[in-house]
């Protein structure tokens, strides 16, 4: 296994599309003939132009996993399953295609920024690709050229997208070379003696052993159930209530007692009744306003307060008296990324990844056995861990996470929708600990309930 800096960001392509559209062509029309690769230009046409080939990655001189890319699917693979991170063009979309828990899994749909379906699988958007980067740079390379020192930087950004390594560390990548003997080798050569071999092969003929198996066992594209819909969409609308039980091994749940109240426009702690007016609570305000402040009169308007603010801000209430932080906590007014919201919970994104059934070890503790899943895949329940704070006050090294339960109580009042207020989604997150089981339950309740008259006065006053 990988070590050293680039351990995590090696393990899965990133998937992020701040490709510099200047020297990208994402044309989605059909790929252009391509010359026999025989040296070192037409291999780099054939990378720039060409949608079927194989790279080799080799860290350190050691194989790492493979790269394929074809006109219909796109992404990694190699001699260990969770290697596998396909990405799968069917004519309506590009979807997933993953191993979970000794299984071949498909995911959603590609969603772009309005909620279409991302479709041409070498725009660059969802899997990396070396289509169309930098085509300046590949047709100024000499044709009888055997070597070559790469200096082009957006070349190099685009390598690195490829093999999945994080742009940050673009300012440790110390050269990038590449050679033609008998087929196309790529070096990224990193300080402290890090280096990624790539050797290109398989030009117009590559495979995939597990893209066949999927196909040949009739799979598709992944839907997710009345439930994990349910839950996608309760949590991504950033309007509900937390908490957190803590649970010793064999012993009952314990309240934390403070209820964490998410909303789009403001975050905030309390120990009372929702709506209770006279609750004490203290939090954190988004303010986004590019004008003064005129109405005065308004029961809203603070006193000495900024007439243009902008950005997130403290405050404190005892009843229905609220005071505000003269100093803004954080300049960017997103209350969603400020406050690391569940809607950014990466299982979301792989709800494919839950299985049906209970946790076996704490079965006892679920109310509603009938609507039970599991997690097991481990990069998801630390995110888990991390964005509930549960990682605060221990690390995974001594308290180990194994699992990620959760269950649905869904809210329907006698008809056959889904009544969102009367819904609870209930979170398990199981852990061990010398030797014995522990867990938190993280109740999730109160859906599209949690505006509270006095902020919304607020926001609506300082914000445009």
């Amino acid at each position: 296994m990988i070590l050293g800096a680039f351990a995590l960001s090696a393990c899965t392509p990133n998937n992020s599309s701040n490709q510099n559209n200047s020297v990208i062509d994402t044309s989605s029309e059909a790929a252009p003939s391509v010359p026999e690769v025989v040296n070192l230009k037409t291999a780099f046409i054939n990378l720039n132009k060409g949608k079927n080939y194989t790279a080799n990655v080799k860290y350190n001189g050691t194989y790492y996993y493979s790269i394929f890319v074809n006109e219909n699917f796109v992404g990694t693979d190699g001699d260990q399953p969770e290697i596998l991170n396909m990405y799968l063009a069917d004519g309506v979309g590009i979807y997933s295609l993953n191993y979970n828990d000794g299984s071949m899994v498909s995911g959603e749909y590609q969603l772009n920024d309005e909620g279409e379906n991302y479709t041409d699988l070498f725009d660059n958007n969802v899997a990396k690709t070396m289509y169309g980067v930098a085509t300046d740079f590949v047709d100024e390379i000499k044709d009888d050229a055997t070597t070559l020192d790469i200096d082009d930087k957006f070349y190099k950004l685009a390598l690195l997208d490829y093999v999945g390594i994080d742009r940050a560390y673009y300012v440790d990548l110390d050269t990038v070379t590449a050679k033609y003997e008998d087929g196309l080798t790529i070096d990224l050569n990193f300080v402290r003696n890090n280096k990624y071999s790539l050797s290109f092969y398989d030009f117009g003929k590559t495979e995939n052993d597990n893209v066949k198996t999927f196909f040949e066992q009739e799979g598709k594209v992944y839907t997710p159930d009345i439930y994990m819909s349910t839950m996608k969409r309760l949590l991504k609308g950033n309007n509900f209530v937390s908490n957190v039980y803590s649970f010793d091994a064999g012993e009952d749940g314990d309240l934390t007692s403070l209820n964490q109240v998410y909303n789009p426009h403001y975050f905030y702690s309390t120990s009372g009744a929702l709506n209770d007016p006279k609750q004490n609570k203290s939090g954190y305000i988004s303010f986004n306003r590019s004008t003064p402040v005129t109405n005065t009169s308004s029961p809203y308007y603070i006193n000495g307060f900024d007439t243009q603010p902008c950005g997130i801000y403290m405050f404190a209430a005892e009843g229905v008296k609220h005071s505000f932080a003269p100093q803004v906590a954080y300049e960017n007014p997103d209350m969603e990324k400020f406050m690391h919201y569940p809607s950014l919970l990466k299982l979301l994104g792989k709800t494919q990844f839950f299985t049906k059934g209970v946790i076996q070890e704490f079965s006892r503790k679920y109310t509603n056995k009938k609507n039970c899943y599991i997690l097991r895949d481990l990069t998801l329940i630390k995110d888990f861990a991390t964005n509930f704070s549960l990682d605060q006050s221990y690390d995974f090294k001594t308290k180990i996470p194994y699992a990620l339960g959760v269950e649905f109580n869904l809210g329907y009042n006698g008809t056959d929708e889904i009544s969102d207020a009367n819904t609870t989604i209930i979170f398990h997150y199981c852990f061990t600990y010398n030797h014995e089981n522990y867990d938190y339950l993280i109740p999730l309740f109160s859906f599209g309930e949690t505006n509270n008259t006095y902020l919304d006065g607020f926001y609506e006053l300082y914000n445009d």
